[in-house]
């Protein structure tokens, strides 16, 4: 199953990480709306991502955060299109179970 997963982060440093999240290639979709959180103040940026991707997505993050306040969701996505990567998409695989990498997020 294929991931979403929303970050909240400050403003300064929300464009590098959509940047860098953007270059990943199982990284499907990145949308990043400046300012359009209240709690905490700064950016939302929303991740489409192949579950074998989920790892590198954390770390990005991860990374992050060790830098500034980061709020981090993650869903399940029941489906995912894009003809461009149609492939990729198909061929998604559970490389790590997805528990272990949410534990990792709370531990970070």
């Amino acid at each position: 199953m294929h991931r979403e997963i929303e970050v909240t982060v400050p403003s300064e440093p929300s464009r590098a990480l959509a940047d860098r999240l953007a270059k990943m290639e199982t990284v499907i979709a990145v949308a990043l709306s400046p300012k359009m959180s209240l709690k905490p103040p700064g950016d939302v940026l929303v991740v489409k991502a192949l579950n074998r991707g989920a790892g590198e997505v954390v770390r990005a993050i991860s990374d992050a955060q060790s830098r500034a306040r980061v709020v981090t969701a993650t869903s399940d996505i029941a489906s995912l299109t894009d003809k461009e990567n149609t492939e990729l998409i198909e061929n998604d695989t559970d490389e790590e179970l997805w528990e272990k990498l949410e534990t990792g997020l709370r531990h970070t």
